[in-house]
């Protein structure tokens, strides 16, 4: 199906469907309407030379989200499977016109016996955008879940901060239909809070890692990995319930991503059976 551009901006929905097989783990089904697709799909071989999950890069062809902008992407995994799901760089919401808002809306629903990995790259927050990012895991029985989301306020490389515009950002994750953990957040341009101590204490960039399904080991490998990058008090992790979460602090979302990336690795045998290597277009 094909979706064309209006004057209210794109509408663009991805529905993507994990299923395991005798050899391994696929992508069953993938129905788009409009600019928002699979780039590629990989099936990757763990560390120890067993089958990984399947990887699907989605890609948003017009590369940013303006004002009026509606993506909705939909992950189904099925009993058994494993996915893993990122992007090929940076979601940017431009400056928008008027007071109408770009979305984006990202809903997984992750079966019992099955895992996702979700690992975008980094969500950047122009000034002047007006902006809503929201995403909702539904988790069965014993799904595992490994997931994050980094969010960059304003363009640091350039000297940009976020002086006005409001960028909204929901990140909830539930099982069996009860709620684990919600986390909810309006950000204003030129809000105190960025430059509170009790905030952002100045910096331009923060991210979240939730893991689900990690336990006591999985949050000792987490304390472990932020102990040796020496990241002081920009990051921190502790547990609720069964969810593991980090936040960290950064000037640079590479920093973060590449934070993120060791907490994984580190974390992702404990949880997941076997250590996975990155994906390369992380290094593109």
């Amino acid at each position: 199906m094909e979706a064309a551009a209006s004057r209210q901006g794109w509408r663009a929905r991805l529905e993507l469907g994990f299923e395991a097989n005798d050899v391994g783990n696929r992508l069953v089904g993938s129905v788009h309407a409009g600019p928002l697709r699979v780039q590629k799909t990989f099936d990757l071989v763990q560390q120890d030379g067993t089958p990984g999950p399947c990887a699907a890069i989605v890609l948003h062809p017009p590369g940013g989200i303006v004002g009026g902008d509606e993506l909705e992407l939909e992950i189904e995994v099925q009993c058994g499977a494993s996915a893993l799901v990122t992007t090929p760089g940076a979601t940017r919401f431009y400056r928008s016109l008027g007071d109408k808002v770009g979305e984006q809306s990202t809903r997984a629903r992750v079966a019992a016996g099955a895992s996702l990995e979700w690992l975008p790259q980094e969500t950047l927050f122009f000034d002047g955008t007006r902006a809503s990012l929201s995403t909702r895991f539904d988790l069965e029985g014993d799904a595992h879940l490994v997931a994050w989301e980094i969010a960059v306020f304003g363009r640091p490389a350039s000297g940009e901060r976020f002086e006005c515009g409001e960028a909204s950002t929901s990140l909830e994750i539930h099982r069996d239909g009860v709620p684990l953990w919600i986390d909810r957040a309006t950000w204003a341009g030129g809000d105190p809070a960025f430059g509170a101590a009790w905030g952002m204490r100045g910096a331009s960039c923060v991210g979240t890692l939730a893991c689900v399904g990690a336990g006591a080991e999985g949050l000792a490998a987490l304390r472990c990995g932020l102990e040796s990058t020496q990241r002081g008090n920009s990051a921190g992790c502790t547990t609720l319930g069964d969810v593991v979460l980090c936040r960290a602090l950064g000037d640079s979302s590479r920093e973060i991503l590449d934070l993120f990336t060791k907490l994984w690795q580190g974390v992702r045998p404990t949880m997941l059976g076997a250590g996975l290597d990155p994906p390369r277009i992380w290094a593109t």
